[in-house]
């Protein structure tokens, strides 16, 4: 997978006509030093107006590899100073990104069983007793689960 990291700088009027030097280095080897897959772009001028310029340098990876893990350094220099930014290539943790979506599946897995539960824990519970049998109602010396009584009253003799 391709990669490009990119370096920009701006320049303010400085009055002397010179050019500024931008430039990118692995460790303390030159990019352009460096044989193989890693590419520096031309300075493109992004912007430039009485004296100021805003430039870019780009460093391109066709594809990253082992050996391509380091620290780029981009170095900035005028005649008043030089300056510095640096891109660290590291492996990616895979292993963060599979805890966090395993935690979060478990979450999500434990959230839905809980509604379930809440909204459903009569059937559950009859469903459970039905397929397992119980060992509530066995000892309780009593003859029903349920006892329903009610009498049949006629409006004639209310009134």
């Amino acid at each position: 997978m391709p990669l490009s990291l990119d370096c920009k700088a701006f320049f303010g009027y400085s009055g002397e006509n010179r050019r500024p030097i931008i430039y990118w280095m692995k460790g303390e080897k030159f990019v352009e030093e460096l044989a193989g897959h890693i590419k520096e772009s031309e300075v493109i001028v992004l912007r430039e107006h009485l004296g100021e310029k805003e430039v870019q340098l780009s460093l391109t990876f066709d594809a990253v590899d082992e050996a391509d893990l380091a620290n780029y350094t981009c170095y900035v220099e005028n005649h008043i100073g030089r300056r510095s930014g640096s891109a660290i290539l590291q492996k990616k943790d895979m292993y963060r990104l599979e805890l966090a979506g395993g935690l979060g599946v478990i979450l999500l897995l434990l959230g839905v069983f809980t509604a379930l539960y809440k909204c459903y824990n009569l059937e559950i519970m009859l469903c459970y007793r039905r397929h397992f049998g119980s060992d509530e109602t066995e000892d309780d010396n009593k003859e029903y689960d349920a006892y329903l009584s009610y009498t049949k009253v006629e409006l004639d003799c209310l009134g």
